[in-house]
């Protein structure tokens, strides 16, 4: 699944946001709603790694498993991603 599948209704946002990481820093100015639950935000940027959800807005909503190696999210449709 590409990120741009996760993603609808997108518009451009001048201020962005810049999200600094150990692989560097970008900054991104799109934003839409996320698919799987569209509450949420989410910010695109073409060819990066992930799209950019805020994680304390997450867990207002759905319930966050964490393990060792990631965290799996329960939507409240009842559908659960890695």
């Amino acid at each position: 699944m590409k990120n741009k599948d996760l993603v609808q209704d997108l518009i451009s946002n001048k201020q962005g946001i810049r999200v600094v990481s150990d692989g560097g820093v970008r900054d991104v100015y799109e934003k839409g709603k996320f698919t799987h639950c569209k509450q949420l935000e989410v910010w695109y940027r073409e060819g990066a790694f992930a799209n950019v959800l805020g994680y304390s807005k997450i867990s207002k909503i759905a319930k966050i498993k964490t393990f060792s190696n990631g965290f799996t999210i329960c939507w409240p449709s009842g559908e659960t991603r890695k």
